[in-house]
């Protein structure tokens, strides 16, 4: 349970998104890799979709960007693993810095594309205890995003996404 002002910033989950199906060149296998290295890797049997997983509960899934009319819910990628596609990852794609983490360069969403990203699916989370702790999180996040590179990204949003972003912060006013 998450008490007013405190949200839990950890997860047992990484989504891990594919810029582009078709690199790398040659493809290579994660799935073998992974079980190589002592991982589990199934399929999610309602999607069809790629999911690697630690001894420790650790779950890794692939996500793409979904373009066009959106036929196809999965698409099996050069990485040799299925990732589920989805609109609206631009902002996490594109929006990008690439840091350290123990001697491997990992390229991560900025903060404020990430806050983003998580206000403009906000609504759509079907599971409401989801949605609540993602809104815990935005909260206390936000005040330490940089303001004008947050605003700079804004502008980037199409009208869908802005309905969405505006629609969160007046949700939130009215709770305050």
């Amino acid at each position: 349970m998450l008490l007013k002002g405190v949200t839990a910033l950890r997860t047992l989950d990484i989504d891990f998104p594919v810029k582009n199906l078709r690199l790398p060149k040659p493809p290579i296998n994660l799935e073998t890799l992974a079980i190589g290295e002592g991982f589990v890797v199934d399929n999610d049997v309602l999607l069809g979709t790629t999911k690697i997983r630690t001894s420790s509960r650790l779950e890794i899934e692939f996500l793409i960007n979904q373009k066009g009319a959106g036929a196809e819910p999965t698409y099996r990628t050069s990485l040799g693993v299925t990732a589920q596609a989805l609109r609206g990852l631009d902002l996490l794609l594109y929006e990008t810095r690439t840091v350290d983490y123990l001697g491997v360069e990992v390229t991560i969403p900025i903060p404020e594309a990430y806050i983003l990203h998580k206000i403009i699916i906000n609504a759509d989370r079907i599971k409401a205890a989801k949605r609540e702790k993602d809104k815990d999180s935005i909260i206390a996040i936000f005040p330490y995003l940089d303001q004008n590179k947050y605003l700079m990204l804004l502008e980037k949003t199409t009208k869908k996404q802005r309905k969405a972003i505006d629609t969160f912060w007046s949700k939130e006013a009215a709770y305050q």
